[in-house]
Order: structure tokens, then C-alpha cells, then sequence
């Protein structure tokens, strides 16, 4: 095999598997760590985001190392491996699942900025009927692009032998070598009429502007009710306010992981020329998000643990210097006794 595909191959496999170990691990600590009451839903959400991402980064090892090729107005998925070989179905299947993978990653963006939002302004509510109103926005979401015409789309996709000659040349690859490809147009053509640009417009457009509307409006609500409309005890503000610049840095990182390759598709459009190769700049992002994630879910865990140390250590402390205040104090009251 010749160097891009190993490249491909080796970059994805590797974030595949730190994607899966980060968020296992992340997982294991989450379950090891005891919760208040009032912040067990922050724990189910934090392990729904790992499963999440375990399954985005799944993809990778089992089906195919994937990669992308933005040449001029076509837009090609190509894959390696098992998937290559493999019949017509399965090839669609890793076509869909990634398609619902990449989905996804802002479908889920609302859930955790609505649970926090009603544990800080609704904490009347039970918990199971927190979760359900969360996740229920998501679910409706992707419920939505599953069965509309825009999720559809992935379906386009089509195999073509210019689709293969364009992967060959940009990939340096011998005839001999293994892969599918399947593209599209990013303007409709007679033979063709779907196109990137109608997929872009009628499914990722709708669910992505409504998921960030939502997080957005639930963010300066949190925001807003953590400093000024809601009374907590410090150790219950503390811990809301980590989880909301967890859940910041969450949702934020992956478009600033995205803003460079985004940058280099939009400048290709405006130019009219071939990214190629710099397409697999757009791959390496889509496939680091899970690790990321985990990265974020770690750090809040980890410093929620050590505050925690912090604050056990610290009572501990307290209860000590009482104690023996109280023994001094006992066997000064015995001395004075004997003495009269």
C-alpha cells in the first residue's frame, strides 16, 4: 500500500483508539466518583456524551479508515479496509453510519445545556423528568433528519469510475489497491439532480441552527441565573458553575477544531480550486472529536475529585483541631478540680 493510505489509516486508527480508551476511562471514573443527589443527572449525561463517542469512534476500527476528497466540485467519501471488500450493503451501512455519526455531534449539543438549565431553575423537577426533557429535544432532532428527505441524502452518494481515477491520482494509489468511493456534485446535474449544496441546505442546516438556537438561549439563561436569580450553597455553585464551562468547552472546541479545514472549504469555493490532499485535514478533525470530548469530561472529573480531596481533607483538619481544643480544655477542667 502505498503512503496516503497508510497515513489515512494510521492517523485513523489512532484516534479511533484513544477516541474509545479516553472515554472508557472517563466512564470508569465518572461511576467510581459519588455524586450529591442533585447532580447524579450531570453524571448520566456526561456517561451518554462517552457512549456517544465511543460509538463515533467505533467506526474507524471496525468498518474502514475514512477519508475525504474535495476536488473542484466533487466531493468523494473514501475508504479502506474491510469495508472495501465487502458487499454493497455494508458499504452503504459505513456510508450511513457515518453520515448519522457525523449528525450527531450537534444533535447532542442541546441535551446538556437544557439539563443544566432545569437542575439550576427547575430543581423541583425529578430527576428521570429532567433526562427525558433533555434528551427528548435531541432524539426529536434526530428523529427528524432520520426519516426527512435532507438524512435521505447521504443516500446520494453514488460510485463512479471519475470518482476512482480522481482518488488514484490524489492518493497516488496503484490499481492493485483496495478502496470504494462514493461522491457527489456540489451543484445538481441533470443525471444527478441531489447535490452537496441541497444535502448542506436541506439536512444539516435545519437541525444544526435549531440545536446551537437552543444551547445558545439555555446558556444565557444558565448564565444569568447562576449570578443572579437562584440561591445555592457555595459547594452547589461551585460544581455548577464547572460543569457550564465543561459544557462550554464541550460544544465550543469542535467548531474551533473545524475553523481551519471549514476555512480552507470555503476559500476552495470562493477560488474555484482543488483542495485534494488538504481534504484530509477535514477527515483528522471529524475523528479527533471523541478524544477531545474526553479530554473536557476528564478534566471536569478529575478537578470535581481533587476539590472534593480538597474539601474531605479540610473538615478532617477542622474535626481534629476541635477535638483536641476539647481535650485541652477537659484536662485543664481536671487539674483545676484537683488543685481545690
Amino acid at each position: 500500500m502505498t503512503f496516503w493510505p497508510e497515513l489515512i489509516r494510521a492517523v485513523n486508527q489512532a484516534e479511533g483508539s484513544i477516541g474509545i480508551a479516553f472515554n472508557v476511562y472517563t466512564i470508569i471514573l465518572l461511576w467510581k466518583k459519588k455524586f450529591a443527589l442533585n447532580a447524579r443527572a450531570y453524571r448520566i449525561s456526561i456517561t451518554i456524551s462517552s457512549i456517544h463517542a465511543i460509538l463515533m469512534s467505533l467506526i474507524v476500527p471496525i468498518f474502514a479508515s475514512a477519508s475525504h476528497v474535495f476536488h473542484y466540485d466533487k466531493f468523494i467519501i473514501v475508504m479502506y479496509g474491510a469495508v472495501a471488500s465487502s458487499p454493497w450493503f455494508f458499504q452503504q451501512l459505513a456510508v450511513f453510519y457515518s453520515f448519522f455519526c457525523a449528525y450527531t455531534i450537534w444533535e447532542m449539543v442541546p441535551a446538556s445545556s437544557i439539563l443544566q438549565y432545569l437542575s439550576v431553575t427547575r430543581s423541583s423537577l425529578s430527576m428521570p423528568l429532567r433526562l427525558l426533557a433533555a434528551y427528548g429535544v435531541c432524539m426529536l432532532t434526530m428523529g427528524w433528519t432520520t426519516v426527512s428527505k435532507g438524512a435521505q441524502h447521504c443516500f446520494f452518494f453514488y460510485q463512479s469510475s471519475d470518482f476512482d481515477q480522481i482518488v488514484i491520482k490524489v492518493h497516488n494509489l496503484s490499481t492493485s489497491e483496495y478502496f470504494i468511493a462514493f461522491g457527489g456534485t456540489f451543484h445538481s446535474t441533470q443525471e444527478h439532480p441531489n447535490s452537496v449544496l441541497r444535502l448542506a441546505l436541506e439536512g444539516i442546516m435545519p437541525s444544526y441552527l435549531v440545536s446551537y438556537l437552543v444551547f445558545g438561549t439555555c446558556i444565557v439563561k444558565i448564565h444569568k441565573a447562576l449570578n443572579f436569580g437562584v440561591r445555592l450553597s457555595q459547594k452547589t455553585l461551585r460544581m455548577q458553575r464547572k460543569f457550564f464551562l465543561m459544557m462550554m468547552l464541550q460544544t465550543l472546541l469542535p467548531l474551533l477544531i473545524f475553523a481551519f479545514p471549514l476555512s480552507l472549504f470555503i476559500y476552495s469555493l470562493v477560488v474555484g480550486s482543488a483542495l485534494d490532499l488538504y481534504t484530509i485535514a477535514i477527515s483528522i478533525s471529524v475523528w479527533s472529536i471523541p478524544s477531545v470530548q474526553a479530554i473536557v469530561h476528564l478534566s471536569f472529573v478529575v478537578n470535581d475529585n481533587a476539590a472534593s480531596s480538597k474539601e474531605v481533607a479540610s473538615l478532617s483538619h477542622c474535626q481534629t483541631a476541635v477535638t483536641f481544643r476539647r481535650a485541652i480544655r477537659a484536662r485543664c477542667l481536671r487539674l483545676g478540680s484537683r488543685l481545690r
